[in-house]
């Protein structure tokens, strides 16, 4: 007997229950990290796919953006074009030039 604590615990000497521990344990060890590892690898893939969405989300903005400066660019630099016929006349003087 061990004693744990004041406590007393009783191991089995029994080989059978001890295979049927270890083995018990061991599945129990795999499982749990069969399940961490599925675990983590869903926690990653949730972190690539917002980092990824993200990622278009500020390239899609950057884009909208840059067109609309390209569109302001294209009308204030150019200017606009107004397309018309003009008549020239003398130019007209004043009474007081008449005067001098």
């Amino acid at each position: 007997m061990n004693q744990l604590n004041g406590q007393t615990r009783a191991l089995s000497r029994n080989p059978f229950l001890q295979i049927l521990s270890l083995i018990g344990a061991v599945l129990l060890l795999t499982a749990a990290v069969f399940i961490g590892a599925f675990l983590f690898a869903a926690l990653l893939g949730l972190l690539a796919l917002a980092a990824i969405i993200l990622y278009v989300r500020i390239w899609w903005f950057g884009r909208q953006w840059r067109k609309r400066k390209r569109a302001e660019h294209d009308t204030t630099a150019k200017g606009q074009i107004i397309e018309g016929e003009y008549k020239y006349t003398e130019q007209r003087t004043s009474r007081r030039q008449r005067e001098r």
